[in-house]
């Protein structure tokens, strides 16, 4: 069994993680074993995603097959635009 192990990022990887870190108020290294943490709870069926995850996304999915009613592209990108920047004003 492994005693751990270092990972490399490549500069955009690294970049990223280290803007979204700033944006969570974490160092980079914080913050990617946080997000290792909560997908390996995940997908161990320890933890539920903070958006509803797969569960949400597959009741929308049966809705949408049982009415065939469904949200304009434009609308939920506009709502996922408008959540997105409320989060990020929370962080600043």
């Amino acid at each position: 069994m492994a005693d751990g192990f270092d990972i490399h990022l490549d500069k955009d990887r690294a970049e990223r993680v280290t803007q979204a870190a700033a944006l969570a108020g974490l160092t980079p290294e914080a913050y990617v074993l946080s997000l290792v943490d909560e997908n390996l709870d995940l997908w161990a069926g320890l933890a539920e995603p903070a958006d509803g995850g797969w569960a949400e996304d597959m009741a929308r999915l049966e809705r949408y097959r049982r009415t065939g009613v469904a949200i304009p592209l434009k609308t939920a990108m506009d709502e996922i635009k408008a959540e997105l920047d409320e989060r990020l004003a929370g962080k600043r």
